[in-house]
C-alpha cells in the first residue's frame, strides 16, 4: 500500500505531456500532402520526428510543456507567404521568414515556434505549400558561345509589412562548362534573372546583365513562374552592352579629417522602382574624390555616406547619363538627426511602447528610397510613452505603428488614430528628416474602435479562407487601415479595433500572396462588400463568398 501511494505521488508530480497536430495541403485546395517531414525540438533539446499520412495529417505525442520549435520539409514543395495561422503561430513563422528588409519570402523549409502547456492539445491550422518551380538557361557571349563559371542571380518583387514592393535576390546558381545553369525550389511569381561577368579590358570591373540582354530590371523581361512550372531564361552578353558604358566622377564634401574616420562610401542606384544597385565604392581618403566606371546610360542617384566624429552623415545627388561621361559631381554630406516623439492615449489604458517583454505599440521608420533595407527602431523611455530614433540619416521616411500581442492578449478595440509631425498628419505622406520638424512626433491611439464580423459561406475547417479588409481609395497609403484574418472551422471571421471610415471586405484562398498594391486589390475589389465603420459600433452578419485565386 505504501508503495502504491509513493508511486501515485511521483506520477502526480510528473509534468503532463501534450499533443500537437496539424495538416499540410496544396495551396488553395483541400488536397493533402503526404510525406511531409516534421521535426520538433523541445526545451530539453529532445527531438520528436514524424511524417504526414495520406490525409496530410501529423500528430506529435508526449510533448513536454515548454517551448516547441517545429521544422517541416516537403520534397518538391515550397511554403508561400500568408500562412493561415493564429496570431501566435503566424508571428513566429513570419519572424523566421523575414529578411533584414522585413520581407516574407517563400522557403522550402517551414519553421515556427510556440509554447505548449502541461497536458495541452494544440491543433494547428492547415499549412499550405505549393509545388516548387525551376528556371534554367544559358549565358552566352556576343557570338553565342557559352560562358562558364558565371554567377546567375534570381531577383523577385516582394512586399514588406507596409505593403511596399521591394526587389530582392532570393537565390543564385553557377553556369557549367557549356554556360548552362539551373535553379530549383523557387516559388511561383515574377523573377528577373541576371548574370554577373568580368568586363573585358576593365581590370576588376564586372558587368551585370538581365535576361534577355538588359542592363537593369526596369528594361529586363520578367520570367513568370506558375506553381510546379519550369521556365527558360537565356542571357546574352552583347557587344553593345559591353561598349556603351560611361563614367561618373566627382567629390564629396566635407572630407572626413578625424584620425579614426573611414573613407566615405559611394553607392550608385538606378532611380525609380524597382531600383538596382550599380556600384558600391569608397572615395579617396585624402581628397574625397570618387570615380564610377562602366555605367550604362540612365537616371541615377549617387549616395555618399560617412561616420564623422561618431555621427552619421549622408548626401544624395541625382545624375543623368546621355551619350557622355558626367564629371565634377559634388555631393554634400549632411549630418544625421534625432527623431523624437510620444504616445498619446487614455492614461488609464496602461498601454506602452514596445520593449522586449513589455508594451504593445511598435514604432519603426523606413526610407522611401530604399537606400537601406533596415527598419529603424527607437529607444524607449522608462515610462514607455516617449521614444527617440538616434542618428537618422537625412531623407524621406515612412513611420509605421503596429499593435502587438507581446505574448499576451491584444487590446482588441485599440487602433492607430493618427501620426502627427509639427501638427500635421504624416500617416500617408511621411516626413523628411533634416527638413521637417521631427522633435515632437505624436502617435494617437484610439481606444474604442469599430468591429466587423461575418461568415465566408463556402469556407470550412478543410477549406479556410483569408478575409481581407481594405480602406477607401484615398486612405490606402495608410498600412494600419488594412487587415487580414483567417476564418475559423465554421467559416466565421471578425475584425476589431477598426478606425472609423469606409472599408471593403473580400475573401481569398489561404496562402494567397497579399499586397496593398492596386494590381492585387483590383482582382477582387469588384466583388467586395462595402461597410461603414463607426467608433465603438459593431457590424454583424456580413456574408462573403471565397473568391478563387487569380
Amino acid at each position: 500500500m505504501l508503495l502504491f501511494f509513493a508511486l501515485l505521488a511521483v506520477l502526480q508530480q510528473a509534468p503532463q505531456t501534450g499533443t500537437v497536430e496539424g495538416t499540410f495541403v496544396r495551396l488553395g485546395t483541400d488536397f493533402p500532402i503526404a510525406g511531409v517531414e516534421i521535426r520538433a525540438v523541445i526545451a530539453s533539446s529532445e527531438r520528436l520526428e514524424t511524417v504526414t499520412d495520406g490525409a496530410g495529417r501529423f500528430v506529435l505525442r508526449d510533448v513536454p510543456p515548454g517551448r516547441v520549435s517545429i521544422e517541416a520539409y516537403a520534397d518538391g514543395y515550397v511554403f508561400p507567404v500568408g500562412l493561415p495561422a493564429n496570431a501566435m503561430v503566424r508571428d513566429a513563422v513570419e519572424a523566421g521568414y523575414r529578411s533584414a528588409e522585413g520581407v516574407v519570402v517563400p522557403n522550402p523549409v517551414l519553421r515556427f515556434s510556440f509554447d505548449v502547456a502541461a497536458g495541452e492539445s494544440i491543433k494547428l491550422p492547415a499549412a499550405p505549400a505549393t509545388p516548387a518551380s525551376a528556371i534554367r538557361g544559358r549565358v552566352v557571349d556576343s557570338e553565342g558561345r557559352g560562358i562558364p563559371d558565371v554567377t546567375v542571380g534570381f531577383v523577385t518583387a516582394l512586399a514588406d509589412r507596409a505593403g511596399r514592393r521591394l526587389i530582392m535576390e532570393v537565390g543564385t546558381a553557377r553556369t557549367d562548362s557549356s554556360g548552362e545553369y539551373r535553379r530549383d525550389m523557387l516559388g511561383p511569381g515574377d523573377y528577373y534573372v541576371k548574370a554577373t561577368v568580368d568586363r573585358p579590358g576593365a581590370g576588376a570591373a564586372t558587368l551585370t546583365v538581365y535576361h534577355p540582354a538588359a542592363p537593369y530590371t526596369t528594361t529586363a523581361a520578367p520570367i513568370v513562374l506558375t506553381e510546379g512550372a519550369e521556365a527558360t531564361a537565356d542571357i546574352a552578353i552583347t557587344a553593345a552592352l559591353v561598349a556603351n558604358r560611361f563614367k561618373i566622377s566627382g567629390r564629396v564634401l566635407p572630407v572626413p579629417r578625424h584620425e579614426n574616420d573611414a573613407p566615405v562610401g559611394i553607392l550608385l542606384k538606378t532611380q525609380g522602382l524597382p531600383s538596382t544597385v550599380v556600384a558600391d565604392i569608397a572615395t579617396d581618403a585624402k581628397t574625397g574624390h570618387f570615380e564610377l566606371n562602366s555605367v550604362p546610360e540612365g537616371s541615377y542617384d549617387v549616395f555618399a555616406s560617412a561616420k564623422i566624429a561618431d555621427r552619421e552623415y549622408l548626401g544624395k545627388v541625382q545624375v543623368e547619363i546621355r551619350d557622355r561621361n558626367v564629371e565634377d559631381v559634388d555631393v554634400a554630406l549632411q549630418p544625421s538627426v534625432e527623431v523624437r516623439g510620444r504616445l498619446i492615449i487614455n492614461a488609464e489604458s496602461g498601454l506602452q511602447l514596445y520593449r522586449p517583454g513589455a508594451g504593445a505599440v511598435r514604432v519603426s521608420l523606413s526610407r522611401k528610397d530604399r537606400l537601406f533595407g533596415d527598419i529603424l527602431k527607437p529607444e524607449i523611455d522608462d515610462a514607455g510613452v516617449a521614444f527617440a530614433f538616434r542618428d537618422v540619416p537625412p531623407g524621406d521616411y515612412d513611420i509605421s505603428v503596429r499593435l502587438l500581442s507581446d505574448h499576451g492578449p491584444v487590446r482588441p478595440d485599440f487602433y492607430v488614430g493618427d501620426i502627427r509631425a509639427g501638427g500635421r498628419s504624416v500617416v500617408e505622406t511621411g516626413f523628411e528628416a533634416g527638413v521637417d520638424a521631427t522633435d515632437d512626433l505624436e502617435i494617437l491611439i484610439g481606444t474604442n474602435g469599430g468591429a466587423v464580423n461575418g461568415t465566408v459561406l463556402n469556407s470550412n475547417s478543410k477549406r479556410p479562407a483569408t478575409v481581407i479588409l481594405i480602406p477607401e481609395l484615398a486612405l490606402r497609403g495608410n498600412a494600419a487601415l488594412f487587415g487580414a484574418v483567417v476564418t475559423n472551422a465554421d467559416g466565421q471571421f471578425e475584425f476589431r479595433g477598426l478606425a472609423p471610415g469606409t472599408y471593403k471586405i473580400f475573401a481569398v484562398p489561404p496562402g494567397t500572396p497579399l499586397s496593398r498594391r492596386n494590381e492585387f486589390i483590383s482582382q477582387y475589389e469588384s466583388g467586395a462588400v462595402t461597410v461603414v465603420v463607426k467608433k465603438g459600433t459593431p457590424i454583424s452578419g456580413i456574408q462573403l463568398l471565397l473568391v478563387p485565386g487569380k
